[in-house]
Protein backbone atom coordinates (compact mmCIF):
# COMPACT_ATOMS: atom_id res chain seq x y z
CA UNK A 1 0.00 0.00 0.00
CA UNK A 2 1.48 3.38 -0.61
CA UNK A 3 2.02 5.55 2.41
CA UNK A 4 3.05 9.15 3.00
CA UNK A 5 6.39 8.53 5.03
CA UNK A 6 8.36 5.47 5.33
CA UNK A 7 9.51 3.26 7.68
CA UNK A 8 12.97 4.87 7.44
CA UNK A 9 11.15 8.27 8.12
CA UNK A 10 9.28 6.70 11.16
CA UNK A 11 12.00 5.12 12.41
CA UNK A 12 13.73 8.37 12.72
CA UNK A 13 11.34 10.44 14.29
CA UNK A 14 10.90 7.78 17.39
CA UNK A 15 14.51 7.38 17.59
CA UNK A 16 14.86 3.85 16.20
CA UNK A 17 18.10 2.04 15.29
CA UNK A 18 17.65 -1.00 15.01
CA UNK A 19 15.29 -3.73 12.21
CA UNK A 20 13.17 -5.35 14.90
CA UNK A 21 10.10 -2.90 14.13
CA UNK A 22 10.36 -2.66 10.64
CA UNK A 23 7.48 -4.83 9.71
CA UNK A 24 5.11 -3.63 12.65
CA UNK A 25 6.07 -0.02 12.02
CA UNK A 26 5.18 -0.94 7.96
CA UNK A 27 1.46 -2.22 8.82
CA UNK A 28 1.10 1.12 11.59
CA UNK A 29 1.80 3.04 7.91
CA UNK A 30 -0.81 0.65 5.96
CA UNK A 31 -3.55 1.62 8.80
CA UNK A 32 -2.83 5.74 9.41
CA UNK A 33 -2.55 5.99 5.83
CA UNK A 34 -6.16 3.60 4.92
CA UNK A 35 -7.82 5.80 8.11
CA UNK A 36 -6.46 9.39 6.65
CA UNK A 37 -8.31 8.33 3.38
CA UNK A 38 -11.38 7.11 5.04
CA UNK A 39 -11.97 9.54 7.19
CA UNK A 40 -10.96 12.38 4.58
CA UNK A 41 -12.61 10.55 1.24
CA UNK A 42 -9.52 11.88 -0.21
CA UNK A 43 -5.73 10.27 -1.56
CA UNK A 44 -3.28 13.40 -0.94
CA UNK A 45 -0.52 11.94 -3.26
CA UNK A 46 0.33 11.62 -6.75
CA UNK A 47 0.81 8.33 -7.85
CA UNK A 48 0.50 6.62 -10.77
CA UNK A 49 -2.15 7.13 -13.29
CA UNK A 50 -5.80 6.45 -12.34
CA UNK A 51 -9.06 6.24 -14.38
CA UNK A 52 -12.08 7.99 -12.83
CA UNK A 53 -15.78 8.88 -13.99
CA UNK A 54 -17.06 11.82 -13.66
CA UNK A 55 -21.18 12.48 -13.54
CA UNK A 56 -21.97 14.99 -16.65
CA UNK A 57 -24.52 16.66 -14.82
CA UNK A 58 -23.81 17.09 -10.90
CA UNK A 59 -19.63 17.08 -11.85
CA UNK A 60 -20.40 19.83 -15.00
CA UNK A 61 -21.20 23.59 -14.33
CA UNK A 62 -22.10 25.22 -17.72
CA UNK A 63 -18.28 24.90 -19.56
CA UNK A 64 -16.78 23.53 -16.60
CA UNK A 65 -15.90 20.00 -15.02
CA UNK A 66 -14.29 19.66 -11.68
CA UNK A 67 -11.68 16.87 -11.21
CA UNK A 68 -10.12 17.49 -8.02
CA UNK A 69 -6.65 17.84 -7.69
CA UNK A 70 -4.18 16.20 -10.10
CA UNK A 71 -0.68 16.30 -11.67
CA UNK A 72 -0.69 15.01 -15.59
CA UNK A 73 -4.18 14.57 -17.37
CA UNK A 74 -3.40 11.84 -19.29
CA UNK A 75 -6.77 11.00 -21.22
CA UNK A 76 -9.95 12.77 -21.12
CA UNK A 77 -13.15 10.96 -22.99
CA UNK A 78 -16.63 12.95 -22.89
CA UNK A 79 -19.98 11.09 -22.21
CA UNK A 80 -20.53 10.56 -25.88
CA UNK A 81 -17.54 8.44 -26.02
CA UNK A 82 -15.30 11.56 -27.96
CA UNK A 83 -11.85 11.39 -26.84
CA UNK A 84 -10.96 15.71 -25.92
CA UNK A 85 -7.63 17.22 -26.19
CA UNK A 86 -5.89 19.69 -24.13
CA UNK A 87 -5.86 23.34 -25.25
CA UNK A 88 -7.76 21.80 -28.49
CA UNK A 89 -11.00 20.81 -26.78
CA UNK A 90 -10.46 22.47 -22.79
CA UNK A 91 -8.04 23.83 -20.94
CA UNK A 92 -7.10 23.20 -17.39
CA UNK A 93 -8.00 25.91 -15.34
CA UNK A 94 -5.70 26.56 -11.82
CA UNK A 95 -8.72 25.73 -9.62
CA UNK A 96 -8.65 21.71 -10.31
CA UNK A 97 -11.31 22.17 -13.37
CA UNK A 98 -11.67 21.40 -16.94
CA UNK A 99 -12.97 24.01 -18.88
CA UNK A 100 -14.35 23.11 -22.55
CA UNK A 101 -13.63 25.70 -25.05
CA UNK A 102 -16.77 27.62 -26.52
CA UNK A 103 -14.74 27.95 -29.62
CA UNK A 104 -15.49 24.07 -30.22
CA UNK A 105 -19.08 23.92 -29.88
CA UNK A 106 -18.67 20.94 -27.08
CA UNK A 107 -19.94 20.59 -23.95
CA UNK A 108 -19.63 17.98 -21.42
CA UNK A 109 -22.30 15.04 -22.63
CA UNK A 110 -23.67 11.60 -21.94
CA UNK A 111 -25.49 9.34 -24.07
CA UNK A 112 -27.57 7.49 -22.12
CA UNK A 113 -26.65 8.02 -18.63
CA UNK A 114 -24.95 10.88 -17.13
CA UNK A 115 -23.39 9.13 -14.44
CA UNK A 116 -20.01 7.95 -14.55
CA UNK A 117 -19.89 9.44 -18.20
CA UNK A 118 -16.89 11.08 -18.42
CA UNK A 119 -13.49 9.34 -18.28
CA UNK A 120 -10.52 11.09 -16.59
CA UNK A 121 -6.98 9.72 -16.84
CA UNK A 122 -4.69 11.50 -14.75
CA UNK A 123 -2.02 11.50 -11.85
CA UNK A 124 -4.92 12.48 -8.99
CA UNK A 125 -3.14 13.89 -5.79
CA UNK A 126 -0.99 16.82 -4.44
CA UNK A 127 2.43 17.68 -5.38
CA UNK A 128 4.79 17.00 -2.41
CA UNK A 129 5.68 20.73 -2.01
CA UNK A 130 1.30 21.57 -1.10
CA UNK A 131 0.47 22.65 2.35
CA UNK A 132 -2.18 19.45 2.39
CA UNK A 133 0.00 17.13 1.37
CA UNK A 134 2.14 18.24 3.75
CA UNK A 135 -0.40 18.10 6.58
CA UNK A 136 -1.23 14.71 5.26
CA UNK A 137 2.43 13.52 6.05
CA UNK A 138 2.58 14.94 9.59
CA UNK A 139 -1.09 13.73 9.91
CA UNK A 140 0.11 10.02 9.10
CA UNK A 141 3.45 10.33 11.10
CA UNK A 142 1.42 11.09 14.69
CA UNK A 143 -0.73 8.16 13.66
CA UNK A 144 1.53 6.47 13.93
CA UNK A 145 3.66 7.14 16.92
CA UNK A 146 0.58 7.20 18.56
CA UNK A 147 -0.25 4.10 17.70
CA UNK A 148 3.58 2.64 18.20
CA UNK A 149 3.50 4.27 21.61
CA UNK A 150 0.11 3.27 22.44
CA UNK A 151 1.48 -0.71 21.98
CA UNK A 152 3.68 -0.12 25.53
CA UNK A 153 1.21 1.78 27.25
CA UNK A 154 -2.23 1.24 28.84
CA UNK A 155 -4.50 1.13 25.12
CA UNK A 156 -8.35 2.14 25.65
CA UNK A 157 -10.66 -0.84 25.30
CA UNK A 158 -12.02 0.64 21.86
CA UNK A 159 -8.19 0.32 20.19
CA UNK A 160 -7.06 -3.48 19.94
CA UNK A 161 -3.64 -4.92 18.57
CA UNK A 162 -3.23 -7.84 16.89
CA UNK A 163 -0.75 -10.28 14.93
CA UNK A 164 0.37 -8.66 11.92
CA UNK A 165 -1.16 -6.16 10.19
CA UNK A 166 -4.36 -6.67 11.80
CA UNK A 167 -4.92 -3.70 13.51
CA UNK A 168 -8.25 -1.41 14.32
CA UNK A 169 -7.59 1.74 15.41
CA UNK A 170 -9.48 3.53 18.40
CA UNK A 171 -12.33 6.37 17.28
CA UNK A 172 -11.02 9.77 16.60
CA UNK A 173 -12.62 10.95 19.93
CA UNK A 174 -9.03 8.78 21.08
CA UNK A 175 -7.13 9.97 19.07
CA UNK A 176 -4.17 12.85 20.07
CA UNK A 177 -5.99 16.14 19.46
CA UNK A 178 -3.08 16.97 17.26
CA UNK A 179 -4.34 14.37 14.91
CA UNK A 180 -8.26 15.88 15.12
CA UNK A 181 -6.67 19.12 14.32
CA UNK A 182 -4.67 17.86 11.36
CA UNK A 183 -7.94 16.14 10.47
CA UNK A 184 -10.57 19.32 10.86
CA UNK A 185 -7.34 21.57 8.91
CA UNK A 186 -7.90 18.73 5.83
CA UNK A 187 -11.70 18.57 5.34
CA UNK A 188 -12.90 22.17 4.95
CA UNK A 189 -10.35 22.04 1.92
CA UNK A 190 -11.83 19.18 0.21
CA UNK A 191 -15.43 19.31 0.71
Amino acid sequence: MATYNTTATIKTRLGITGTGDDTFIASLLDVAYATIKEHTGYIFQAANATTRYFDAIRDVVGQDLKIGYHHTIVAVVNGNNQPLYEDTDYVVRYDNILRMLRSTGKSWTYVTDPENAILVNATFGLPITHDLYKIAVELEASLVEWMYRARDTAIPSEVSFTAGSAIILAPAKEWPILCRQYLEMLKPVLI
